[in-house]
C-alpha cells in the first residue's frame, strides 16, 4: 500500500521489531497479531483503544501548542486531501489516497486548491504589473494610484454622468 516516506520508515521500523515481539508472545502462549498497529503489550489495538490513544496524544500535543484544539481523524483526512490538492494532485489522485468511492467526494478539495492557485497567480500578476510600471506594491501606494485614476476611497469609480437630484 502506498505511504508517505516518513510513515513508511516508521512502519518498516515497527515491522523489524515484530519478530522479537512474536517470540515474546509465543513464549507466553499468546497469538501473534496480523496487524502492524499494536499496543505496548503486543496486542492488536481495538478501535476504542486506538481512539483513546490517539486523543491522549492529541491532548499532549495541544498542551505543547503543537496542534490546535479539536484535532480529529476526519480533520487529518481533510488536511491530507487539502495538501494533496495543493501539491497538484487531481481528483482521481485524492480519491485513490483517501479511498473515496466517487470522484465527487474528492472534487471539492481540488476545486479549492485550484481557486487558491488562481487567486495567488492573479495577485502575483498584479504585483508584477505594478513593479514593471514602477508603481510600488504597498497598499498605501495602491490606494494612492487608484485614487489618481479616478477611484473613490472604497475603490469604486464615480459615474461619468451622475443623476441629477430630485427637487
Amino acid at each position: 500500500m502506498p505511504a508517505h516516506s516518513e510513515l513508511r520508515t516508521i512502519l518498516d521500523e515497527a515491522r523489524a521489531r515484530l519478530p522479537d515481539m512474536a517470540e515474546k508472545l509465543a513464549q507466553k502462549g499468546r497469538p501473534v497479531p496480523m496487524t502492524i498497529v499494536v499496543g505496548e503489550r503486543g496486542a492488536s489495538f481495538t478501535e476504542d483503544g486506538f481512539r483513546a490513544r490517539f486523543f491522549k496524544l492529541v491532548r499532549e500535543l495541544e498542551k505543547k501548542e503543537w496542534v490546535r484544539p479539536g484535532l480529529t481523524f476526519h480533520g487529518l483526512r481533510h488536511t491530507a486531501a487539502t495538501m494533496l490538492a495543493d501539491a497538484g494532485c487531481d481528483t482521481r489522485d485524492i480519491q485513490a489516497v483517501l479511498g473515496h468511492r466517487t470522484a465527487a467526494m474528492s472534487e471539492h478539495y481540488a476545486k479549492d486548491a485550484d481557486r487558491r492557485r488562481r487567486a495567488t497567480a492573479a495577485i502575483t500578476k498584479l504585483e508584477d504589473a505594478r513593479n514593471r510600471r514602477g508603481d510600488g506594491t504597498g497598499s498605501e501606494q495602491a490606494v494612492s494610484n487608484s485614487m489618481s485614476n479616478g477611484a473613490t476611497e472604497n475603490g469604486a469609480r464615480p459615474k461619468k454622468n451622475p443623476a441629477k437630484p430630485l427637487t
